[in-house]
């Protein structure tokens, strides 16, 4: 890592340090156990590993503790946050706030970016495609007496599968 990105990630772990202060209002480097605490140092975590590759020692080092801490945070929080609506919803605030005030990068990343969205979506287009002539092909072999008993049976796989 040069310089330049060392420095644009400091910047970022102290600008998502701001954000989830404002929202918990808590020291997450303090070692205190109480929920609002550990569920910052996890938010904190989660974002650090999920949205910029940071390893569990690397988080661990910036908060003081263990990599296995920061790992039992990652492990958990989905579910965490799957059964705790007030988590989730503080989540999602932080998230949201840290990818807006976040730099988008060298106008050379955007472009690959943009590039790649553009083949993705021509990806996905010729697939939706294909699925739906396939679809439509097999439809078309079905008698019109039986239309309705097949309705049936893909409901009922439908509804098996979800």
């Amino acid at each position: 890592m040069d310089l330049k990105q060392n420095y644009t990630m400091e910047n970022r772990v102290e600008n998502l340090l701001n954000i989830i202060l404002s929202e918990y209002g808590v020291d997450i480097f303090s070692s205190s156990r109480e929920r609002d605490h550990v569920e910052a140092r996890a938010i904190f975590s989660k974002i650090l590993y999920s949205h910029h590759h940071l390893g569990y020692t690397k988080i661990g080092r910036l908060l003081g503790k263990n990599h296995a801490t920061i790992y039992h945070y990652i492990k958990n929080f989905d579910t965490w946050s799957k059964y705790d609506d007030r988590l989730k919803s503080k989540y999602l605030n932080i998230l949201s706030v840290f990818s807006r005030d976040m730099e988008i990068g060298s106008v050379e990343d955007t472009r690959k970016i943009w590039y790649e969205n553009i083949i993705l979506s021509t990806k996905i287009e010729k697939l939706e495609a294909k699925l739906s002539s396939e679809l439509y092909a097999l439809l078309d072999k079905v008698p019109e007496n039986k239309a309705f008993l097949v309705y049936e049976r893909l409901e009922s796989i439908i509804k098996m599968n979800c």
